[in-house]
């Protein structure tokens, strides 16, 4: 954004704004853009007003169309109630607004936005978005303009961005729409499976017929728990793995009805996974476990017969409630860093 703006030289390459090259007619090109940086570019001591009219000057407004451009704005961003007030005295949030309506005065044909509504509530985030898409759409003062957006929140881009790059390790890995991004790169249909958590009495009835259980378990003794449970694998596997949650809590005596329900949990989830596995052609992808939560991914599976399988075994499976959906951006874009990670 620093070498569309003109900030600095790019090293190679060349970029054209509004039709304009940017190494030869900079110039040309400035008069085009609104720009709200990352860091707010704020000077402390003038208050809103200040800011909006000098920025409103730079860009050629001048006499009456200035103050109506100047209430507009402030009354757009809910900023008429600190127009007195200085920039540097502003909460976070309200900076980021002055930012934009600084980025906004104008109506630039092009607009850059790096991180605009980072730490803003959820609320002000919201109005954030319906004044950028209000300026995307044409009906800001009847312009549209191009908005170009970082961000690193994917609710942010499905909720205004017509077309997506995103970046992983300072390059591009995808560029498209949302729906073309999903289909190409996601993993088919997702399904969250919630299931039922084990009690207390869950457990004391499996213990009753093993009445040579002993009352604690450690770590020192899971392999003859594991032989008495029936499953001695399941012990070895424990052992083997000391980032599970059970085996964290084994370095220290907890009582044998603790480890049963977590016991049973474990085979309510090895039971799902084996049944999706059966049930679905295709690859299925375990892409995240953790204690009751499991999600799948499912590349070949139609949604009305999705739900069916689901529906029909939801009692069986001791699933407490699942969803269906798409591949979300969000996981697409972990997907993508965390392979980008286990490159390095």
């Amino acid at each position: 954004m620093k070498m569309l703006t003109g900030d600095i030289s790019p090293s190679s390459g060349s970029a054209f704004l509004g039709g304009f090259d940017l190494s030869k007619y900079p110039r040309q090109a400035r008069k085009l853009i609104g720009y709200c940086p990352q860091f707010d570019a704020l000077l402390p001591l003038l208050t809103v007003r200040e800011h909006l009219e000098l920025f409103a000057g730079i860009k050629g407004l001048s006499g009456l169309g200035k103050k109506m451009a100047v209430k507009e704005l402030m009354e757009r961003l809910t900023l008429s109630s600190f127009s007195n007030k200085l920039a540097g005295s502003l909460s976070g949030g309200n900076k980021r607004k002055l930012s934009v309506a600084v980025a906004m005065i104008g109506s630039p044909r092009i607009m850059f936005l790096d991180e605009a509504s980072t730490g803003m509530d959820v609320v002000s985030k919201r109005f954030m978005w319906s004044v950028i898409e209000s300026m995307t759409s044409g009906k800001f003062n009847n312009v549209k303009t191009a908005v170009v957006l970082t961000t690193h929140s994917m609710d942010e881009c499905e909720a205004l961005c017509s077309r997506i790059a995103i970046m992983v390790s300072g390059k591009i890995q995808m560029l498209g729409s949302i729906q073309h991004l999903k289909s190409r790169f996601g993993k088919g249909i997702m399904i969250g499976v919630k299931l039922l958590i084990p009690t207390r009495q869950d457990a004391l009835k499996r213990m009753k017929n093993r009445p040579d259980l002993p009352d604690t378990v450690a770590l020192d003794s899971i392999g003859h728990c594991a032989t008495l449970l029936g499953n001695i694998k399941k012990g070895e596997d424990i052992l083997n793995d000391p980032t599970t949650y059970i085996y964290q809590q084994l370095n220290q005596e907890i009582s044998m009805a603790t480890l049963v329900e977590w016991w049973i949990l474990d085979e309510y989830r090895e039971q799902v996974i084996f049944f999706m596995k059966q049930k679905f052609d295709g690859p299925v992808t375990v892409l995240e476990q953790h204690e009751a939560q499991l999600t799948f991914g499912i590349s070949n599976s139609k949604l009305a017969q999705t739900f069916e399988i689901l529906e029909s075994s939801k009692i069986s499976l001791h699933i407490q409630n699942y969803s269906v959906s798409q591949t979300s951006l969000e996981q697409i874009f972990n997907s993508l860093a965390k392979n980008s990670n286990n490159e390095i």
